[in-house]
């Protein structure tokens, strides 16, 4: 997949969103995103979640950033993994991160991008990073990339790249959730845009 759109560094992760809604735009497929409102218990527990869908058309980013506009006490708005095309289901790959620096990491984040050969774009969530992959995939492939995820943690158990119980949420849920907002006092901040990771990047640094 590919699009035009350029992410600035401090922009929320609706701005993927975009780039996601302009890649898929110019045909006559019915494109669902699915997101959901939750309230957090803090250490990934979650209080309460609705789910709901909206299609990819020209309101999509605006209803986006009125709902983030409009979160009650304590909600948050999460983007996830599921697109629904003509109602078929597909996923968009994300990725839950542990660590907090990208330097040390960066060979780990082309492996992701390697895996899928799609961009990976990278978002400080406060703590650690969020990754969203430009790509579509199918539920068979999701399942395989949760595995690769795993495998990118340290055998020994001792140190995570990729959080676990993230992944086990996943699994369990049907989705992969990552969070749009900053609206309660389990989290540091925004999401912001930090970096991306692709071919044209890695040529830079070759």
């Amino acid at each position: 997949m590919r699009s035009n759109r350029t992410l600035q560094v401090g922009e929320n992760p609706v701005a993927f969103l975009e780039l996601m809604h302009l890649a898929l735009q110019g045909n006559d497929n019915l494109v669902e995103f699915e997101f959901s409102l939750y309230i957090s218990g803090g250490q990934g527990v979650t209080l309460k979640r609705t789910v709901f869908r909206l299609n990819n058309d020209q309101h999509l980013l605006t209803i986006v950033k009125r709902t983030i506009n409009g979160l009650t006490v304590n909600q948050e708005l999460a983007f996830h993994s599921n697109i629904y095309i003509n109602s078929v289901r597909y996923i968009i790959p994300l990725v839950d991160f542990t660590f907090s620096d990208i330097k040390i990491k960066e060979s780990l984040i082309y492996d992701i991008h390697n895996y899928l050969n799609a961009p990976v774009y990278l978002f400080s969530s406060g703590r650690s990073f969020h990754g969203y992959v430009l790509d579509i995939i199918s539920l068979e492939e999701w399942y395989k990339f949760l595995g690769k995820l795993l495998l990118l943690n340290d055998p020994s158990g001792y140190i995570e790249n990729i959080d676990s119980r993230w992944i086990g949420h996943s699994l369990e849920n049907g989705f992969s959730a990552l969070r749009l907002s900053y609206n309660s006092r389990y989290y540091l901040k925004s999401p912001s845009y930090i970096n991306d990771f692709s071919d044209t990047l890695l040529k830079k640094r070759i």
